[in-house]
């Protein structure tokens, strides 16, 4: 699994561009990086890039890699897009399984220009 961490001005943002193999292992670890990258510059908003990376295990992964976000540094008045290529039914029950847990913020796209709409509200 490999990232890029981008600042974007207008909004603050941290985009974060990921490729290859995406493991709940290699999540966690860029979102840590990513997260305390943010906080230098008191960045609240992210948008994670996954359309080019390859989901390896299962979908519980992904539930499990958004059970303890609080961990990774992000708190709740964050706001997170995290853009998918595929399957978004996996992905909107992970959405109503985060928000359940009070993680209210974060939301799946498939459209970039979605994404960004969002992030900006």
């Amino acid at each position: 699994m490999h990232w890029k961490f981008t600042f974007e001005e207008h909004p603050m943002l941290l985009y974060a561009d990921v490729s290859g193999d995406l493991t709940k292992e290699g999540i966690a670890k860029m979102s840590i990086e990513g997260i305390t990258l943010a906080r230098t510059k008191n960045c609240m908003r992210f948008i994670v890039d996954y359309r080019n990376a390859k989901l390896k295990g299962s979908e519980t992964d992904i539930y499990q890699a958004t059970s303890n976000l609080e961990e990774t540094g992000l708190d709740r008045t964050d706001r997170i897009a995290i853009l998918i290529k595929h399957n978004i039914s996996a992905f909107e029950f992970a959405e109503t399984v985060s928000s359940n847990r009070g993680w209210t913020q974060l939301k799946y796209f498939e459209d970039i220009g979605q994404a960004r709409a969002w992030i900006c509200k």
